[in-house]
C-alpha cells in the first residue's frame, strides 16, 4: 500500500522529496510524494523513532546495500530480521504469507539456522536470539498508528499513549471521541 523508507530524518526526507504529509498528528510518519502524474505514499521511518531500535535503525543505515547504482536497501540480514520483527512485534500474529516469505528469504541469509522455524514460537525464538547478539531492545515506536504487539516474555510495559488510545478504541460515542482528542494528541 506504500513504500517504507528509513532514512535519517524524516524532515530532511520530507524536504528533499518534496513529500506532504497526510496526517496532522506529529509522530505519524505517512507521507504522500508527486511522482510523475502519480500520487505515492510514502512512510518515512527515521533513527530515534522507535519503530525498531536507535542502533538497529543506525546499523541498517550504516551497513545498506547498493542496488543497480540506483538505491540503497538493507543488508539481506537486516532486511530479513526487520521484516521478521514487524511481522511478530507490529502484527497481532504471526501472518502464514509472512511465515512463507520469511522462510524464503532465511535460504538467502549467509547465516542460517539450523533448523527452518516453523511455529510462531520458533519464529520468536530466532528473533530473541538475532536481537539478543546485537544488544537490540524492543522499542514502542513513537507512531501510534503503528500496532505494538510484544510477547509476554518481552515484559515491555506500554506508554500512557498507547494505553490511552487503546481504551478509546473500545469506547465509543462522545466519550471516545473526547478521549481521542485529549490524550492521542
Amino acid at each position: 500500500d506504500d513504500i517504507d523508507l528509513l532514512v535519517p530524518s524524516a524532515i530532511e526526507a520530507a524536504f528533499v522529496t518534496n513529500a506532504q504529509k497526510i496526517f496532522s498528528e506529529k509522530n505519524r510518519v505517512h507521507y504522500s510524494i508527486q511522482i510523475g502524474t502519480h500520487e505515492v505514499p510514502f512512510d518515512f521511518r527515521f533513527c530515534g523513532d522507535e519503530y525498531y531500535d536507535r542502533t538497529w535503525q543506525e546499523n541498517i543505515l550504516s551497513g545498506r546495500v547498493l542496488q543497480n547504482d540506483l538505491f540503497y536497501t538493507p543488508s539481506r540480514e537486516h532486511y530479513f530480521y526487520s521484516l521478521l520483527y514487524h511481522a511478530l512485534i507490529h502484527k497481532e500474529s504471526l501472518a502464514e504469507d509472512y511465515k512463507t516469505r520469511l522462510k524464503a528469504m532465511l535460504a538467502d541469509l549467509p547465516v542460517k539456522p539450523e533448523k527452518l522455524p516453523d511455529s510462531e514460537s520458533e519464529f520468536h525464538a530466532l528473533l530473541a536470539e538475532f536481537m539478543s547478539k546485537n544488544d537490540y531492545k524492543i522499542t514502542e515506536p513513537q507512531d501510534l498508528s503503528v500496532k505494538f504487539n510484544p510477547p509476554e516474555q518481552y515484559a515491555h510495559p506500554l506508554s500512557t499513549r498507547r494505553q490511552w488510545r487503546r481504551l478509546r478504541r473500545r469506547i465509543t460515542g462522545p466519550i471516545g471521541r473526547k478521549l481521542s482528542r485529549t490524550f492521542t494528541s
